[in-house]
């Protein structure tokens, strides 16, 4: 097995609970399968843009086969997290 490096960068609408946020990205990956428990996460507001905050999630794959699926697993816990705590993912402003 060989660990890879996950990186997940997710966009939230203005008026969110940075905090909130942070420990929902991190509790996701920590709950993954998938990701390399033995290495600690990091969650990173990493841009205020015009319409919305920006994160990035960086986490390791437990093994380079299973990046795909690691990100999608937690893509999915975290965004019924995000759902139940009424935290939105920014939408493009037209």
């Amino acid at each position: 097995m060989r660990a890879a490096t996950l990186r997940a960068e997710i966009g939230f609408a203005w008026g969110i609970d940075p905090a909130a946020v942070r420990t929902i990205l991190l509790e996701s990956a920590k709950a993954s399968p998938h990701v390399d428990g033995t290495r600690e996460p990091t969650v990173l507001l990493t841009r205020l843009a015009d319409h919305s905050l920006s994160f990035l999630l960086v986490c390791h794959a437990r093994d380079y086969a299973e990046m795909g699926v690691a990100l999608s697993d937690i893509y999915e816990r975290a965004y019924g997290r995000l759902m139940e705590a009424g935290i939105g993912i920014a939408v493009p402003v037209q």
